[in-house]
């Protein structure tokens, strides 16, 4: 008996409905350091988080070159390109939990329970940091004094 053919796998592709690596012609945040209010847009959506440094509400979020001291990876430079997220803020230590919401890109999305959000996240190490207790939550919170990451 001769076995029949074997058909090949259809592969299911689907397009993105947003991407950015945050190059020179991806799309850009349309807003930095700017948090999301509860809403009834009476409160910023922001517990416990400071910047580095300066004044302001919640963390810091801009689009830079990269980290420089990244473990086992490239100076000042994105997974995927040149650029990165970078999001850095300071934990009140006193309270229980801190968390910040900060707005980045205005888009209008169809949400289904088959979308993805995909993202790499390399935390950048301090001498600051690495000084302070981390824990990662099963949410995916980072709790430590201060906390600088970039996203690609």
């Amino acid at each position: 008996m001769v076995p029949a053919p074997v058909e090949a796998a259809k592969a299911e592709t689907k397009q993105d409905l947003f991407s950015t690596s945050f190059e020179k012609n991806d799309p850009q945040p349309n807003w930095t350091s700017k948090s999301e209010y509860s809403e009834d847009q009476d409160r910023p959506m922001t517990n416990g988080i400071k910047p580095l440094s300066g004044h302001g509400q919640t963390m810091t979020t801009s689009v830079t070159r990269g980290p420089s001291s990244l473990y086992n990876a490239a100076s000042k430079a994105g997974w995927s390109g040149n650029q990165v997220l970078t999001y850095s803020g300071q934990a009140d230590v006193d309270k229980k939990t801190s968390d910040a919401y900060n707005k980045l890109f205005q888009v209008n999305l169809p949400v289904t329970k088959h979308t993805q959000l995909s993202y790499m996240i390399a935390p950048q190490p301090t001498k600051k940091t690495l000084t302070h207790r981390q824990q990662l939550t099963s949410r995916l919170t980072l709790r430590s004094q201060t906390v600088h990451t970039c996203i690609n």
